[in-house]
């Protein structure tokens, strides 16, 4: 009955805008993905069953919604129960290609949500078409959000996504993990202006950008991405750009436990950056600039960010600088210090760094200590360093605004790849206990262990060291106790 609300909801919404769209179901009206967006018209949505397809995908220009069950409640276990795959072996043909093609002029009207996108090689067709082992836009900007983008290779540029000649595409949402490509290992900028956002980027590999490769003329705007773990034999290992167009705003990202020979953190070469607001800690690098470098004809404005722990964690080779590069640093908190208004050298102060959590405790010295001059934080007060605000704020009246009752939400995402984030509300002061336990019973891991406040809590686990499977998390707050299933994909 609710699906059929739902879906009579959905149908009144498109109907709204497009007199003749419909619902065109896979694989109750065709079994084949293709061939329902074959048959589909502008507005129309294209519903996917859980199951595994093993095809490729052209959206031939078409602006419709091409979604999972996702799409009903936004429960996340239809995005892992809903897989496209590329894989040649079983597709039984020899050519490689992108698991998804953007290459007709689509726009944000066309929209990808709700599915694992797997097995994708992209190969060089042209100088001007290359590659893109997952998503390939091409001259084209669709929206991309809620995938789970795994395992894609490309022989030359975007492992995971590749945005190239005018492709501006919403990135956002979306877990891009376990990619690799010469250029760009979880997503390749080519000439194009993407909007990257919300995104976990994580374990990807190339020869240049791990995470993330802007080059040629391109501006990406890179905000509130979580941006771990990926790789880079030679320039930036989170985030690397090389003859941009500027500048290119980079804020509000956690970018952590990268690798490079140069830029652990970011680099830039050619290019003009605006850093603001990060946190880049525990990247390390061979070379030059654990947390960001800036090598030839490239500058860089780093404002209200951390630099912290980066290279070898000694506070030595932080920020690195080659000839004709310039860089420019203020309130910032930067390991071994730099000369610049407001700037600092001070422990931050993390949560839980060794389980991922780098928000701030209370009595860090970077909360306050922003340019005065920025906008305030969400609680009105000064801006704090770092990409995760401490939230200050106490007024009376916020009484009334309280949690009623002790409640466990359930983990997000889920399922996950290395980092989940758990939220929980407690109605009153007590002591938390919050234990990791895998599908045997057996404890993994005590993620909270302390008394804390009445208030929304969160914490960050971070389960890179485990292997795929069912977990469980279980509460205790005095009499209250409750556990919920996390299911880890890698």
């Amino acid at each position: 009955m609710v699906r059929l609300l739902i879906l009579s909801l959905l149908t009144i919404l498109i109907t709204a805008n497009f007199t003749s769209a419909s619902i065109i179901n896979v694989p109750a009206d065709y079994d084949v993905i293709q061939e329902a967006i074959n048959a589909s018209s502008d507005g129309d949505t294209v519903l996917v069953a859980e199951g595994h397809y093993f095809e490729r995908i052209n959206f031939l220009g078409k602006g419709i919604l091409l979604t999972s069950e996702f799409i009903w409640e936004g429960d996340t276990t239809h995005i892992y129960n809903t897989i496209i795959d590329a894989d040649t072996s079983v597709l039984g043909i020899t050519d490689t290609n992108s698991v998804i093609c953007f290459g007709q002029g689509e726009d944000s009207n066309s929209v990808i949500k709700g599915f694992i996108i797997q097995n994708g090689i992209g190969t060089t067709v042209s100088w001007t078409i290359r590659d893109g082992g997952g998503i390939f836009c091409y001259n084209s900007s669709p929206t991309i959000s809620n995938n789970l983008i795994a395992n894609n290779s490309a022989n030359y540029q975007g492992g995971g996504i590749i945005c190239d000649s005018l492709s501006n595409p919403t990135i956002i949402n979306n877990i891009i993990t376990g990619n690799s490509a010469e250029w760009g290992g979880g997503i390749l900028c080519d000439g194009s202006s993407p909007v990257i956002s919300f995104n976990s980027i994580s374990e990807n590999s190339a020869d240049n950008g791990g995470g993330i490769e802007s080059v040629q003329n391109s501006s990406p705007t890179i905000h509130d991405n979580l941006i771990w773990g990926n790789s880079a034999e030679l320039t930036g290992g989170g985030i690397d750009c090389i003859f941009c167009d500027g500048p290119i705003v980079i804020s509000h990202n956690l970018i952590y436990g990268n690798s490079a020979e140069w830029g652990g953190g970011i680099q830039c070469y050619g290019s003009s950056l605006i850093i603001r607001n990060n946190t880049i800690t525990e990247n390390p690098v061979n070379s030059l600039g654990g947390g960001i470098y800036c090598g030839v004809y490239g500058t860089a404005t780093v404002i209200n960010s951390i630099v912290w722990a980066n290279a070898d964690g000694s506070g030595e080779n932080e920020i690195g600088l080659t000839s004709f590069a310039s860089i420019s640093i203020s309130y910032s908190d930067v390991h071994g210090g730099w000369e610049g208004d407001g700037n600092i050298n001070a422990d931050p102060l993390y949560v839980d760094p060794e389980n991922g959590d780098y928000r701030l405790l209370a009595g860090s010295p970077c909360i306050d200590t922003g340019d005065p001059d920025s906008p305030f934080d969400p609680d009105s007060t000064r801006a704090d360093m770092g990409a995760f605000y401490f939230d200050q704020y106490v007024d009376i009246d916020l009484v009334d605004l309280l949690p009623t009752d002790f409640h466990l939400h359930q983990n997000y995402p889920n399922p996950f790849n290395a980092s989940t984030t758990i939220e929980y509300e407690l109605p009153y002061p007590e002591h938390v206990l919050i234990d990791i336990y895998d599908i045997l019973g057996r404890r993994l891991a005590t993620i909270v262990d302390l008394y804390q406040s009445a208030g929304y809590h969160q914490v960050i686990w971070q389960a890179s060291n485990f292997s795929s499977g069912l977990f469980f998390c279980r509460i205790q707050a005095g009499d209250y106790t409750k556990t919920m299933k996390m299911q880890l994909i890698k």
